[in-house]
């Protein structure tokens, strides 16, 4: 940030803007951002700079007090000391009482306490005031704001700000403020604490309620209507406030803009008032109860975002009066750039949308029950998201999009091959055809850019060998190729080619062959999944270079950036991957990131397992059941502390189970079942806490919570931190059925030994007698 602070003409520096008459500084901005901050002291030989005219500091790392000093720059008309990271704590100063020319103070995302607002009156200039996330401890906080006679935006969100008591606001005239727009979201008032004030603002332009309590009012969503003249307003937000009950008339807002009423219970279908709001170009209804059939969108001539995804609409989108002329959907409004349709109940076929001449957009019809072919879309799609619902056909018409970032057909009735005109359109950054009937193979095209991050194919009847055309696609971060029927032996050149892979899931193909060592260097890995096909050979010895799966001298784990999200205009699309986890098979979006899995299970491996895997200890689940794995369980084990779930069941596993096991103080799921594992179990509540089936299927194992060791088997050993413990000690064996045998045998032999030489040799025999008569 200071890389220009060098040569001595310091109005050259960045951040840094003199007058070109006198000379004097007039501008310092040094604002922070998520990758480089400014920490330490703010120092007070900034005072000297008296004509500062703008100051800011904002996203830094400061934190303590804000310096009293700056109050002292009485020229200061702006002040920005929001967004630190290490946040401002305490009082505000009350010398920023001299800062009598400043028209912006922006002291929001801090920690500050506010006791009084004396400090605040002389600010008679002030336009913008942001305290947000402050704890605002003044009773009349209302009406010492709107004295300010030049105010006009004020941010007071999730400050805990004080009831306004009715009979308090008689000498305020609140009609006669300038203020335009009011943020007090966050702060549970409830309907009637601010009902007898707030709609008094006849200026306002912009209101937000966010997360309060407004839904208390046994009429909801009704009080709206006893608003007064409110027909400046241009955003309205009610986001989370527990409405229930139907929209109602609307009429009185009808210069709305945007309109959010999402998260909360609102039910009932649209009201025809909506027709009143002809300005409207961003309305957000989702997460709410609503039903009946969609909106007309002729509703909304301005309309640029909707919203309406997660609620109960059901029906057909209107077919056209003639076979060419689709209804509504033909007249898209032309500024339209967000209509979000998902997670309702609409049905029928979805109209050939690609006349609409209209600004790239983002369309997402996901999780509904839409059927029919895939139709033709717009060029400038920029997102299409068509998941989850019964489209049926081939997948030619996506050929005609030019711009897609993402492209996700996921969980369809789509069948034919992936077409092979990628060439001809911008590859996406995210492809999403899982779930569906797809066969053929991955064209070549596919990979025309670098372009290409995430490919979900899995669950089709792809087949072949491992596409050859993935080798040109070296942007990729995300390869799902799970169930299909690729065969052949996995390529030498995906470690090398594929290097940023951070999740790579093979899993129940028919790739045959040994594991490739080029596979350790995928520094990124996080999901390696290999289950499910015909993999044979040892495991490589190279795991421990997942640099990933490791974690670092204090405690955390390297972290490389092949985060799934992918952004997209106004929104990110969240990667997702189906995981053996915990037993279970399921699909895991949202934190796909944080998981850290190794699954080789189901195949054909031999030899034992490696002992570099104790390495790997930030390792969530390791399952390499169902394999033909000899020799022992890892006796460094016990490292792997962060081990949630364990399994290598059936395998052939022999030796002890090693104490460090009971170290593992996460492991939540263990199986050990049906390998030829001996020896007491290892004592401690953690391996006691499992069912017996966890080792059930070695027959010589013993101890709870199978039955108890033999009575003259060697004293249990417990866990413990004594440094001369051996994990190794043989000691800890029971006698075998094959000690047994040769005990018995041994006792025949020398008896019969000894019996046979009396009977056959006299003088033996009458000495042994005598010795007895004696």
């Amino acid at each position: 940030m200071l890389s220009s602070w060098k040569n001595e003409e310091c109005c050259s520096w960045s951040g840094v803007k003199c007058s070109n008459t006198t000379g004097h500084i007039l501008v310092l901005n040094l604002r922070g951002n998520f990758d480089t901050s400014l920490t330490g002291n703010i120092s007070p030989s900034l005072v000297k700079l008296q004509y500062l005219k703008y100051l800011d500091l904002s996203f830094n790392n400061f934190g303590g007090q804000i310096p009293k000093f700056i109050g002292y720059f009485e020229r200061l008309e702006y002040l920005n000391l929001s967004f630190s990271y290490n946040p401002f704590t305490g009082l505000i100063p009350l010398q920023f009482q001299n800062l009598t020319h400043l028209k912006t103070l922006d002291l929001g995302q801090n920690s500050l306490t506010v006791k009084s607002l004396e400090w605040l009156s002389n600010l008679v200039y002030l336009e913008y005031l942001d305290l947000h996330f402050s704890n605002v401890q003044v009773k009349n906080w209302l009406q010492e704001m709107i004295k300010l006679p030049n105010l006009r935006e004020l941010h007071l969100s999730a400050c805990q700000l004080p009831v306004i008591i009715p009979s308090s606001l008689v000498s305020a005239n609140i009609s006669s403020s300038h203020l335009s727009i009011l943020d007090i979201s966050y702060n549970r008032y409830s309907s009637p604490a601010i009902n007898s004030w707030l709609f008094n603002f006849t200026s306002l332009t912009s209101l937000d309620l966010s997360g309060n309590d407004l839904g208390q009012m046994s009429s909801g969503f009704g009080y709206l209507n006893l608003a007064g003249s409110n027909q400046s307003l241009e955003y309205l937000s009610f986001e989370g406030n527990a409405f229930t009950g139907s929209l109602i008339n609307l009429t009185r807002f009808s210069y709305l803009r945007e309109l959010r009423l999402l998260e909360n219970s609102l039910n009932g279908i649209f009201h025809e008032s909506f027709r009143q709001i002809s300005n409207l170009e961003h309305l957000d209804l989702s997460n709410n109860q609503m039903t009946g059939s969609l909106p007309d969108l002729a509703f909304f001539p301005s309309l640029r975002e909707l919203h309406i995804q997660s609620n109960h609409f059901y029906g057909m989108i209107p077919q056209g009066i003639s076979d060419t002329m689709p209804s509504w959907f033909s007249k898209l409004p032309p500024m339209l750039t967000y209509l979000n349709l998902s997670y309702n109940q609409i049905s029928g076929k979805i109209q050939d949308l690609s006349a609409n001449n209209i600004s790239p957009i983002i369309i997402d019809f996901g999780y509904n029950n839409f059927s029919g072919p895939l139709p033709t879309f717009p060029q400038l799609v920029s997102a299409l998201r068509i998941d989850n619902n019964q489209i049926s056909g081939s997948l030619n018409s996506i050929c005609k999009i030019r711009s897609a970032v993402t492209l996700d057909l996921s969980d369809n009735l789509l069948s034919g091959e992936i077409p092979d005109c990628w060439t001809l359109m911008s590859v996406p950054m995210v492809l999403n055809l899982a779930n569906n009937h797809i066969s053929g193979s991955i064209p070549y095209s596919l990979c025309s850019s670098t372009s290409l991050s995430s490919l979900y194919v899995r669950n089709n009847n792809l087949s072949g060998q491992f596409p050859a055309s993935l080798k040109t696609c070296q942007g990729l971060k995300v390869l799902d190729l799970g169930r299909n029927t690729f065969s052949g032996k996995i390529p030498e050149w995906i470690g090398t080619e594929l290097a940023y892979l951070g999740i790579l899931s093979l899993r129940f193909n028919g790739f045959s062959g040994s594991i490739p060592p080029s596979i350790c260097q995928l520094q990124s890995i996080q999901i390696l999944d290999l289950s499910g096909n015909r993999l044979s050979g040892r495991i490589p010895k190279c795991f421990s270079n997942f640099t990933t799966m490791q974690l670092l001298q204090d405690g955390s784990s390297v972290s490389y950036d092949f985060n799934p999200y992918t952004p997209r205009v106004g929104t990110l699309y969240h990667g997702n991957a189906l995981v053996q986890w915990k037993n279970k098979e399921s699909e895991y979006r949202n934190i796909l990131w944080l998981l850290k899995t190794i699954d080789l299970s189901s195949n054909d491996l031999v030899g034992d397992i490696p002992k570099d895997f104790s390495r790997m200890n930030a390792l969530l689940s390791l399952n390499l059941s169902r394999n033909n794995l000899t020799g022992n369980i890892v006796e460094g084990i016990g490292l792997m502390k962060m081990l949630e779930s364990l399994d290598l069941s059936r395998n052939h596993l022999s030796g002890k189970i090693p104490v460090g096991l009971a170290n593992l103080t996460f492991l939540s799921v263990l199986d050990l079942s049906n390998n030829n594992l001996s020896g007491r179990i290892p004592s401690s509540t953690q391996l006691q806490g499992f069912d017996s089936s966890t080792y059930g299927g070695n027959v010589q194992l013993c101890g709870p919570p199978l039955p108890e060791c033999p009575s003259f088997a060697p004293p249990n050993l417990h866990v413990g931190h004594d440094s001369n413990f051996q994990e190794n000690d043989d000691d800890d064996e029971f006698p075998s059925k094959e000690f047994y045998i040769s005990m018995a045998l041994g006792f025949i032999v020398a008896f019969g030994g000894v019996l046979g030489s009396l009977l056959l040799n006299s003088s033996w025999r009458n000495a042994y007698f005598k010795w007895l008569h004696l």
